[in-house]
């Protein structure tokens, strides 16, 4: 039988926001975009073609767990975590069949992780 002090933390085990933020900056290409010289979050945005407070609000979580950093607001770098981000990037399924941020543009609907 488990005493008080062994209970599961089952809030922080079910929260998927790190996975899905990963994720998304992934198929992205945020740290790819961001090593070649767009570190604003409306040229991330525009290179990545996404909604720019959408994109900005997964950079923020990310930054929060240590992955990229904010160097003044709106201006992100990459980190070591980032970098290692990139080369995984390549393990996973194409953007077409990942979750994706919506666009600024109506037409098309786009899935949020």
């Amino acid at each position: 039988m488990l005493e008080d002090e062994d209970i599961v933390d089952l809030e922080r085990m079910l929260d998927l926001a790190t996975p899905c933020c990963l994720w998304v900056a992934a198929t992205l290409r945020i740290p790819e975009h961001i090593a070649a010289g767009r570190t604003g979050i409306a040229e991330l945005a525009a290179a990545a073609g996404c909604d720019r407070d959408a994109l900005h609000a997964v950079l923020g979580h990310l930054v929060s767990q240590g992955v990229f950093t904010e160097e003044s607001p709106g201006r992100f770098a990459r980190n070591w975590a980032a970098g290692q981000l990139a080369k995984i990037r390549q393990r996973l399924p194409s953007r077409s069949s990942a979750a994706s941020l919506p666009t600024s543009r109506p037409a098309r609907s786009a899935s949020t992780c």
